[in-house]
């Protein structure tokens, strides 16, 4: 609550998070017996659990790296737009990596990636998700 000269009220914001992300190999290809390589859809969904509404575009940045870290595959990263949201809203964002190797895999789906919009919590935006590719 904020107020001057006796008054008060809420501060109302927008609050951005990763709802939940999800890895789903959708294409694989490879010889009988060989590497398998496959197409992974990866899906995430941005909830505005805040209070106010956005009009703003914002970015939610996807990006799917090999895991541990290394091995020939540095952080493969779309940013994809995602349109206005009131409060209460969700929004799915979804894209596929083509060509991913057998192998573990972390994908990261960061809500506000740009960080334009002014949030009640800007620590709450990320969402990680660990995935194999068989």
């Amino acid at each position: 609550m904020v107020g001057g000269g006796g008054e008060s009220y809420p501060i109302t914001m927008p609050d951005l998070i990763i709802e939940s992300i999800e890895a789903t190999p959708t294409l694989c290809t490879g010889p009988p017996g060989g590497p398998m390589v496959c197409d992974v859809l990866v899906t995430a969904t941005v909830k505005n659990i805040g209070d106010e509404g956005i009009s703003l575009v914002q970015h939610t940045m996807i990006s799917v790296q090999r895991w541990p870290a290394g091995g020939g595959c540095g952080p493969l990263v779309i940013n994809l737009e995602t349109l206005p949201m009131g409060p209460g809203q969700s929004v799915e964002v979804e894209t596929t990596f083509a060509g991913l190797e057998e192998n573990a895999y972390n994908a990261f789906a960061e809500a506000d990636a740009f960080r334009l919009i002014r949030e009640r919590d800007e620590t709450n935006n990320v969402g990680t998700i660990e995935f194999e590719v068989p």
